[in-house]
């Protein structure tokens, strides 16, 4: 099976209101998980990542409309798939993030583009998941992840009704904030 048949990506306008800005968002980053005890490898060596990453709410406000972008992964499903091809694989081994996540981000990427071209006069500016992305048809030099310029994912999650796992089991959540001067057509093409 394919990663993309374990994708469902869905666009949701939100209230400008419901992103929330903290400077401890930034310093999600240095918090030990499995394998890495000083945090995200990235942290003080990517330029996209914190502390290279500029607090960046003043640039949101000149914007009227606010999209959160997600892509919702079954990590339960693929983690059977993978335990079935791979029997001998621990159940960390078969929800890697190494296996899956670039493609979920590449499909997200995609859709982006899409509403990008569909909307080609409108000004936008977009906030990644994870490590930031590169996009040569956006009109800006870097694109931050959310986290890195002080975004807390969680809270905006939540305030706009978006299930969502701390420690996934079931599914992950990757989002995107797009802000835009102009509403957003967000059809298929």
């Amino acid at each position: 099976m394919k990663i993309k048949n374990l994708v469902k990506i869905k666009i949701k306008e939100i209230n400008f209101n419901t992103i929330h800005f903290t400077l401890k968002a930034q310093k999600w980053c240095i918090l030990p998980y499995p394998g890495h005890p000083k945090g995200c490898p990235n942290y003080n060596k990517n330029p996209l990542c914190p502390p290279n990453a500029p607090f960046l709410k003043k640039i949101i406000t000149k914007f009227d409309y606010f999209y959160l972008i997600y892509a919702k992964f079954d990590l339960l499903k693929y983690k059977k798939l993978m335990l079935n091809k791979h029997p001998s694989w621990s159940d960390r081994q078969a929800t890697c993030i190494l296996y899956w996540q670039s493609s979920v981000k590449k499909l997200l990427r995609g859709h982006i583009e899409m509403i990008y071209e569909k909307n080609s006069q409108n000004q936008f500016y977009l906030f990644s998941s994870g490590s930031g992305y590169k996009f040569h048809k956006f009109d800006q030099k870097k694109i931050y992840s959310m986290e890195a310029i002080g975004i807390n994912v969680m809270k905006i999650l939540k305030d706009n009704n978006i299930k969502f796992e701390i420690k996934p089991k079931n599914f992950v959540i990757l989002v995107n904030l797009l802000c835009a001067k102009e509403k957003v057509l967000a059809g298929k093409k």
